[in-house]
Formats: structure tokens, C-alpha cells, sequence
């Protein structure tokens, strides 16, 4: 009976894996381009693209650019919906250096939103001082 239960219960905590990281449904996303270090450090002051950060000597300093620094680090990137502080956040899954000259930008982000808050774009757009949407080429592995 053992030799049989094993290899089910090895199936049914394989399933489990793969649902928890699945794509749930295709949506799309409108909201603020950040970096997800400093904006989770302080949601209220890292919004843009300068934020707030302790210094060496513990008293706090602007940094600016250092939404762009982060992305270009390889710092995750999401999209805070509606720009608002304190509001959902998605995480983006593609590389964040690709990202790193829209940070602190309007993004609408189209594709799956994954359980854990993230989400896979098929496509993700800027938009531009003109208030047109241009879209970002995304490379992936996959």
C-alpha cells in the first residue's frame, strides 16, 4: 500500500506547485513604474524616480535616479496601480533592465497575473510626454 501512496501523493504536491505559480487570467494593469526595494522600504516617499534612503551616517538622503539605478541592478520593477501609495502592486516578470528608463512612468501592462501578484506581459506600454502609449520590446527566454 505504501509503494502506491507514494507516488500519488508526489503527484498531488506537484500539482499544487505548479497551480501556485501558474498564470490565472490575462488582464490588464494601469499604474506607476517602481522599483519594488525602495518602494516596499517606504511606499509613501519612493514613488518616483528620486526617493528617500538612510545614508551612511543614518540620517535620510535623496538619491536621485535611483528607481533607474535599482532596475538596472536587476532590482525587480511593478506596476503600482493607479500611481497611488499604499495601492496594489504587480510585480513584473521580465528582466527589470529593460525596464529601467520607464521607471517612475505610466505602464499599462497586458497578460497573466499569476497567483502570487505578479504578472507576465505579452505586452507592456509607456506613456509618452505626448500621452500616446508606445510599447516596450520585452526580450524573455522564453
Amino acid at each position: 500500500m505504501r509503494r502506491f501512496l507514494a507516488p500519488i501523493g508526489s503527484l498531488v504536491l506537484l500539482a499544487l506547485v505548479i497551480a501556485a505559480f501558474s498564470p490565472t487570467s490575462e488582464t490588464t494593469i494601469e499604474g506607476t513604474l517602481v522599483d519594488t526595494r525602495c518602494y516596499g522600504m517606504n511606499n509613501e516617499a519612493n514613488v518616483g524616480n528620486d526617493h528617500m534612503v538612510p545614508g551612511a551616517d543614518g540620517e535620510m538622503q535623496t538619491i536621485e535616479q535611483c528607481a533607474t539605478a535599482c532596475a538596472n541592478m536587476g532590482i525587480p520593477a511593478a506596476i503600482l496601480e493607479d500611481g497611488e501609495p499604499g495601492a496594489d502592486t504587480y510585480v513584473i516578470l521580465a528582466p527589470a533592465g529593460q525596464l529601467a528608463e520607464h521607471m517612475d512612468k505610466e505602464v499599462r501592462a497586458t497578460g497573466n497575473v499569476a497567483i502570487n501578484g505578479g504578472i507576465i506581459p505579452d505586452v507592456l506600454e509607456v506613456k509618452d510626454e505626448d500621452g500616446n502609449w508606445q510599447e516596450v520590446e520585452i526580450q524573455v527566454m522564453m
